[in-house]
């Protein structure tokens, strides 16, 4: 596929719904997905090019990508971040609908509250992720 003259790669994401911390240190090239992803920086930085619009990548940053997003991704050094990613049968027709006409302001910077609150969501989420009960295929199949 083309982006603006520029052959731009497709990552196919299978699972419905993952979570996971990493530590990005290489430049991911133009791309795009076939699901939602959020991402929230916790250390380092670098730099985002999202619909080619360049972003700056900190800590406290965080983005809400949808399948109709092109982005690549610089960091400078080592990028930290907790990513989330999900197709559209985890959200309801009418939240997914909210999603995707709000989501063209997808990349805000968290004061240092809101960051300690993110923080700790993001990690309950990927606890909950890692750590699946009995009862987790209940509310999200993979």
């Amino acid at each position: 596929m083309k982006y603006n003259g520029t052959n731009v790669k497709m990552y196919n994401e299978n699972s419905v719904f993952s979570v996971m911390e990493r530590i990005s240190e290489d430049d991911y090239p133009l791309h795009w997905h076939n699901n939602f992803e959020i991402e929230l920086i916790t250390g380092g930085n670098g730099f985002q090019i999202l619909n080619g619009k360049k972003y700056k990548l900190k800590n406290g940053a965080f983005y809400i990508l949808n399948h109709t997003d092109f982005h690549e991704v610089h960091p400078n050094g080592a990028l930290h971040l907790i990513n989330v990613r999900f197709d559209e049968t985890v959200l309801s027709h009418n939240i997914m609908r909210e999603f995707l006409i709000h989501s063209r302001h997808s990349l805000f910077y968290a004061d240092a509250e809101e960051y300690k609150q993110l923080c700790l969501l993001f990690k309950m989420l990927l606890n909950e992720y890692k750590h699946k009960n009995e009862y987790s295929e209940n509310v999200i199949p993979n």
